[in-house]
């Protein structure tokens, strides 16, 4: 554990925050809280973080985050692949309804990239006096004027990777958390400290993956739910499927209801199926029952601790 309590040598770092919308960058109208970009106004307002290093604007597009589609995240990664060369960060301000999807997809899309990319938003407007916002914006810019790479989410003073985080609270400053993995860093009275042994690596061939499928589709199991869902999922042309089953992960296998007879024939025709936990921590072991062996050797696709988030975007990413 590294703790870095404060650097000053870091005026000559090169930061680029790319603005998508969110609450971040929302004002109060009649009609609720929309996104609103003007970049002097955010200059000024992040003044007080941005100071020490040379920042340049790129506003994306201006999107309430409920309204992201998986076109966006090819639109952030290929600006990103615009920039990584000639800049030393970059962070993404970004909301967060959808944050985590955006995250992992990223982890995806840009794997291996050779600088930080910081995803961050907030809770409140950071028009508003007691908002989180420049505090999450003050650890992202730190963070991507620090030389790790990878792609990772700053939020309420923790910087988690961006494969491993999901949205957990609708109200709380506290609204993200690292599913099945330890925090990257946190701030304390110590300054941050940062896990320098989950820091991704660095592909010396790197290059940005922005093609993908959005043919995939997220199936909670529920008591009673027909499997005859899986035949319709494929008609319809699903790629992949990925199921939340119940604790270890096992699918019902029951005469009525016969879950893994239905994801073996999709699997035969060449449908990518991933089962899940519905349990937020822990992730699966299809090791321990006789439902979860059956659903072991149907052919899925292993991911023991990955967040929906995460095995959703996996199968999407090409």
């Amino acid at each position: 554990m590294k703790t870095i309590r404060y650097v000053k040598n870091l005026k000559s770092k090169k930061i680029l925050i790319i603005s998508t919308g969110g609450t971040f960058n929302c004002i109060q109208t009649e009609e609720g809280l929309i996104p609103k970009y003007d970049e002097a106004s955010l200059r000024e307002l992040l003044q007080p973080v941005i100071s020490e290093c040379e920042v340049s604007f790129e506003n994306l597009f201006l999107l309430d985050s409920s309204n992201i589609l998986p076109k966006h995240w090819k639109m952030i990664a290929e600006c990103v692949n615009k920039y990584y060369k000639v800049e030393d960060g970059i962070v993404i301000i970004h909301g967060t309804d959808t944050l985590a999807y955006t995250s992992s997809m990223l982890s995806h899309m840009l794997k291996g990239i050779p600088i930080p990319v910081i995803i961050t938003g907030s809770q409140l407007s950071i028009l508003n006096p007691v908002a989180d916002a420049l505090e999450n914006m003050r650890i992202a810019v730190y963070m991507a004027k620090n030389n790790y790479p990878g792609v990772y989410v700053v939020f309420n003073r923790k910087v988690m990777l961006g494969n491993c985080v999901s949205k957990t609270h609708s109200k709380s400053f506290n609204a993200f958390e690292s599913i099945n993995c330890r925090n990257v860093a946190e701030v304390n009275a110590y300054g941050i400290q940062i896990d320098e042994k989950l820091i991704p690596e660095i592909d010396p061939f790197f290059k940005v993956r922005s093609n993908y499928c959005d043919k995939v589709f997220l199936l909670k199991i529920t008591p009673g739910l027909k499997p005859d869902i899986i035949d319709y999922l494929v008609e319809k042309g699903y790629k992949g499927i990925i199921l939340e089953s119940y604790g270890l992960g096992g699918l019902p296998d029951s005469k009525e209801n016969n879950f893994i007879e239905k994801c073996k024939d999709a699997i035969e025709k060449g449908v990518k199926v991933i089962v899940l936990s519905q349990c937020t921590y822990d992730g699966i072991d299809l090791s321990i029952y006789e439902t979860g062996m059956k659903t072991k050797e149907m052919g899925i696709i292993n991911m023991p601790l990955a967040t929906k988030e995460y095995a959703y975007t996996r199968l999407m990413n090409r």
